[in-house]
């Protein structure tokens, strides 16, 4: 083999080594790209909801709990699901609630009152605006057969149409055997019974 095509096949070699590393070096950025573009995504509050974890950060007060509930039930109120699952936000609020309420609305069940409320809330063209949860001097506590309750107040601004509406409700919290405090029972209450009323 001469010794000029000894030269051109390693200046060949040299050359498909370099493009080689050329081609690795593009598909390593546009893969860290990537990543960083998924990094600095910002979730939105259907994506924090799912991926809270409430076996590992549970609310500590009953006036937390209420707050977490109202985030979700906004969620679903408003339809700004995006691409996470009814199912998957159902579960975070059940999350929330008492074991006794849980036994009177199966999963199935719940899932689908929701479906049907957000069908209707479309259709009639309603929506949450906000909502807002007592102070935490106002918050309750009693012994109720021998457990520990609080009763926390919120009070909701929603739409409808071009109409707006107040409404305030009355929640009632149980302690678990954990001391994580569930909600057992909510009602609409009028204004003057509620703290908002001062």
């Amino acid at each position: 083999m001469s010794s000029k095509l000894k030269i051109v096949i390693r200046v060949a070699i040299v050359s498909l080594i370099c493009a080689a590393l050329v081609v690795a070096y593009f598909i390593y950025l546009n893969k860290k790209n990537s990543a960083d573009n998924e990094e600095n995504k910002e979730l939105t509050e259907a994506e924090i909801i799912e991926t809270t974890d409430f076996d590992k950060n549970y609310p500590e007060s009953p006036r937390a709990v209420v707050k977490w509930y109202n985030r979700i039930a906004t969620v679903i109120y408003n339809n700004d699901l995006g691409d996470v699952s009814l199912k998957s936000i159902a579960e975070k609020e059940r999350d929330l609630l008492d074991d006794d309420l849980l036994k009177l609305n199966p999963e199935k069940d719940f899932i689908k009152n929701l479906e049907s409320e957000m069908k209707e809330n479309e259709e009639r063209k309603r929506s949450m605006v906000s909502s807002e949860v007592c102070d935490s001097a106002d918050v309750q506590y009693k012994t109720v057969n021998g457990y520990d309750c609080a009763y926390v107040y919120a009070y909701y601004f929603g739409k409808e149409g071009n109409n707006f509406t107040r409404t305030y409700q009355k929640f009632c919290l149980r302690k678990d055997k954990e001391g994580r405090w569930k909600i057992l029972t909510f009602e609409k209450v009028p204004k003057e019974e509620t703290p908002f009323a001062e």
